[in-house]
């Protein structure tokens, strides 16, 4: 997996008693390619492709995709496409030409359904056989079912969602260059930014004022980063005004 990765890649990883090839990302956080297509052994058994990736809201091109494929031929790929609704571009659309991918999916992000836990993977039937296998008996219950049903069905509220991230964004980006923080223009519905040496300053002010940031500090391919949601916009204009009087207003 290219770092930094989505934390439970890692732990569900490391329970399951496997062994962690981590990548180093490339320059701006891009996808490490051919980093990653040497780190490819006869006993790799899976390989993560968060696109676009979290925590960084970084964007991987489909060729990047498609040549780890072609070099993982005795391993699953599994593109994590949880934010793939504010990129606008996707790999579902090609994956069934290639017989070791997964496409996951989630319903927690633009669709609002984070709460109930509502997620798909789409590939083959023989990779998904041994994954129904261990799988709860149960693994939605009736309430996220119909949450689910009712997502399917409206068509109004998802391109609002990504409106909203979207405008968003650019608030954010606009106080962040104000404030002379480092960032990273984002694919996703985040923001990650380098607080430098006032990160754990800004990371506590922010939440003395009400506005609750993912802390990346500990993290050392991030190290003095957090990464801030870009969702509502009302919601937004809260976190940019605490960020102007921790930063700008001073």
């Amino acid at each position: 997996m290219a770092m930094p990765a989505f934390e439970t890649y890692v732990t569900t990883a490391k329970a399951l008693g496997a062994r962690i090839v981590a990548v180093p990302p490339g320059p701006g956080y891009a996808l490490p390619v051919d980093a990653m297509v040497a780190a490819i052994t006869s006993s790799t058994r899976l390989i993560y492709i968060n696109n676009p990736n979290n925590p960084t809201g970084q964007p991987v091109a489909k060729d990047a995709i498609r040549r780890i494929v072609r070099a993982a031929r005795d391993a699953i790929v599994f593109v994590d496409e949880a934010y793939h609704d504010f990129m606008g571009e996707n790999f579902l659309d090609e994956a069934a030409s290639y017989p070791n991918v997964i496409i996951g999916r989630t319903f927690s992000k633009a669709h609002g359904l984070a709460g109930m836990r509502v997620g798909v993977m789409v590939a083959p039937p023989a990779v998904l056989e041994p994954i129904r296998f261990v799988m709860p008996l149960f693994n939605l219950n009736v309430v996220a079912v119909q949450a689910l049903r009712a997502a399917l069905t409206d068509r109004e509220f998802t391109p609002w969602s990504v409106a909203q991230a979207t405008e968003s964004k650019q608030q954010l980006y606009a106080v962040l260059d104000r404030a002379g923080l480092t960032y990273w223009k984002s694919a996703a519905n985040f923001v990650l930014v380098d607080g430098g040496l006032r990160a754990r300053e800004i990371i506590d002010g922010l939440r003395a004022r009400g506005v609750l940031v993912r802390d990346r500090t500990q993290d050392p391919y991030c190290p003095n980063c957090f990464r801030i949601t870009a969702g509502v916009v009302t919601y937004t204009q809260k976190a940019v005004a605490a960020l102007e009087a921790l930063c700008v207003s001073r």
